[in-house]
């Protein structure tokens, strides 16, 4: 059996996305969101929500990273698919340090009634939008 990497997270986008490039020339966008989780305590059900926030930095490549700094902004709700890596660097300690970031394929926003995809596939160079009232079910 293969291994599979793959995520999918919703969230709202907490900043707006940071363009840069590599020394090559690569473009590459950062989007940082938060995820969250409401949930009732087990032990005492009739308590409030409690919440449970998770943020991580999403990096897009390419064409996908130029595009994504002209669509969303902070606040704009995403859903982003794509494969988990952990980074790693020492820090001026020399200790060792870790991250997680989420290298995305796809980045998907709803906003006035339109849902937008945008790929990271080469064949897909473009953006689909969709209506809300147009979809069948």
């Amino acid at each position: 059996m293969s291994d599979v990497n793959i995520v999918l997270l919703s969230g709202r986008l907490v900043a707006d996305p940071e363009l840069r490039f590599t020394p090559k020339g690569t473009p590459i966008t950062s989007i940082r969101l938060a995820s969250s989780r409401f949930y009732k305590d087990k032990e005492n059900p009739e308590s409030e929500l409690k919440r449970n926030d998770l943020f991580i930095t999403a990096e897009t490549f390419g064409k996908l990273a130029e595009r994504i700094p002209n669509y969303i902004k902070k606040g704009t709700p995403v859903i982003v698919k794509g494969r988990l890596v952990l980074n790693e660097w020492k820090s001026g300690d020399g200790k060792t340090k870790q991250t997680y970031r989420l290298y995305a394929e796809d980045v998907n926003w709803s906003t006035a009634g339109k849902t937008t995809v945008l790929k990271n596939q080469p064949e897909s160079d473009k953006t689909t939008t969709v209506e809300e009232n147009s979809i069948p079910f």
